[in-house]
């Protein structure tokens, strides 16, 4: 059953010495037939079916002829989307199986739909409606109408490029959430579950080291933040680790790159993060001033968004990751001169529990443990003049110089690639936990 995680087997007893029947693919008549229709789950068990129409593409399902057969001679056949039965035998006995025919991305939808259990988390729709007053912080959903994980744990794992089992870690991915395209059609952003190492990423580019990578590195003293001109971007992310992937399977994708003033991101909840990154509040084209390799300039388009398929995580996808009731809070509650060490640490003007520090045990983006170093950290893509934003290990967010050479043992840090899978990839098995996690082919 390789591929195949659930199929719905008919079983029909012809009780007619020689019969020819056709039924209609969206009607099932209980009384013509002695039928047993079994659903089978996840666990290779079945539970019966007791419906009246015929599983339908639009449910998920399509029959798999070459699967389905009959005993005692009898044939069967798929014809105008009716079952054509065709035996000569008494008592002839058919079994017919329908197999799962889904995208991941449509998978996932069903499980919102039907609201199942995704384990330690919630799968939630962002179309800001507000239609979670159950919820803490409700009003504060974005209006992209995207579907993204939120909690401690949520059962979001993907095993991708590879069929082994158990899932080796270089493939062991996380499902930020399903996205809108452009031709309006979701896709699934996948992010590393643990860091990308030096075998996947590479020595050259911006490689620092220990599997630490600058966001950009220059050999100068003022560095930049203007991604096109990265070389993690252009060498460690989109050809190294390009080339150690399926990448026929990931889509080409839009990042938006446009730069920010770093307290709108830092200092803001999560909705006010996300429209100064992605909605309405993030920079205009020919309008707002954006960064570049040599300075400054009035937006353009290629200021704004650039093409690629490997990309890093924004600062709101982490924030949106959190349980809703921390969505409220600011990636760090500081002020620039009450910073100790650069970072977000607790003052007495300072608070832990007033920003993402109080999140990050209810927040599956939050990935550092007793193995990460002290002063660990994390990129993302977003970005501010030479600085470029990153999550610290202690869970708050903040900004860095993307390279600095007079301090090159700071600024280098850990490196999850992300990416948008293609809307068509199909789902193949699994239940999405780490130990079971969805396959896709």
């Amino acid at each position: 059953m390789k591929g195949i995680i659930k199929a719905i087997v008919l079983i029909i007893f012809l009780n007619l010495a020689t019969s020819c029947k056709s039924i209609s693919n969206n009607e099932l008549n209980y009384d013509n037939f002695d039928l047993a229709i079994m659903i089978e789950t996840n666990d290779n068990k079945y539970q019966r079916y007791t419906g009246d129409k015929w599983p339908t593409l639009a449910e998920g399902y399509t029959l798999n002829i070459k699967k389905s057969s009959c005993d005692n001679g009898g044939q069967l056949s798929f014809e105008d989307g009716s079952i054509i039965f065709i035996s000569n035998a008494k008592n002839n006995k058919c079994n017919v199986y329908f197999e799962i025919d889904l995208s991941l991305a449509d998978y996932i939808k069903n499980l919102y739909n039907k609201n199942a259990d995704i384990g330690d988390g919630k799968l939630l729709f962002h179309d800001g409606e507000q239609d979670y007053s159950n919820e803490d912080n409700y009003e504060l959903e974005v209006e992209d109408k995207s579907y993204r994980y939120t909690g401690a744990n949520p059962n979001n794992y993907v095993c991708f490029g590879t069929e082994a089992n158990p899932c080796p870690e270089d493939n062991l991915y996380r499902i930020i959430g399903l996205f809108l395209n452009d031709e309006n059609k979701y896709e699934l952003k996948l992010i590393k579950n643990l860091n990308a190492k030096e075998n996947l990423l590479g020595t050259n580019g911006s490689y620092r080291s220990n599997d630490r990578y600058y966001w950009q590195y220059t050999g100068n003293e003022k560095s930049n933040s203007y991604w096109p001109n990265s070389l993690l971007n252009t060498t460690n992310l989109n050809t190294n680790y390009l080339s150690k992937v399926n990448g026929n399977l990931i889509a080409d994708h839009y990042w938006r790159i446009s730069g920010n003033v770093a307290e709108n991101i830092i200092k803001n909840n999560a909705k006010l993060v996300y429209e100064y990154e992605l909605g309405s509040k993030s920079l205009k084209l020919g309008v707002d001033t954006c960064y570049y390799d040599k300075g400054s300039r009035i937006c353009t388009e290629d200021d704004l968004n650039y093409k690629a398929k490997i990309g890093l995580m924004y600062i709101s996808d982490y924030m949106y990751a959190a349980d809703s009731a921390y969505w409220s809070l600011s990636g760090c509650d500081t002020s620039e001169e009450k910073l100790v060490g650069g970072q977000c640490r607790s003052t007495a003007d300072n608070n832990a529990n007033n920003d993402y520090r109080a999140a990050k045990s209810k927040n599956w983006l939050y990935f550092f443990d007793s193995s990460n170093g002290v002063d660990d950290g994390e990129w993302t893509i977003t970005s501010y003049a030479s600085n470029a934003m990153y999550i610290l290990k202690d869970g708050s967010v903040y900004r860095r110089n993307a390279y600095n050479m007079n301090y090159p043992n700071d600024n280098n840090f850990f490196i999850r690639p992300s990416f948008y899978l293609n809307s068509d990839v199909k789902y193949s098995h699994g239940v999405g936990t780490k130990n079971n996690p969805y396959y896709v082919n």
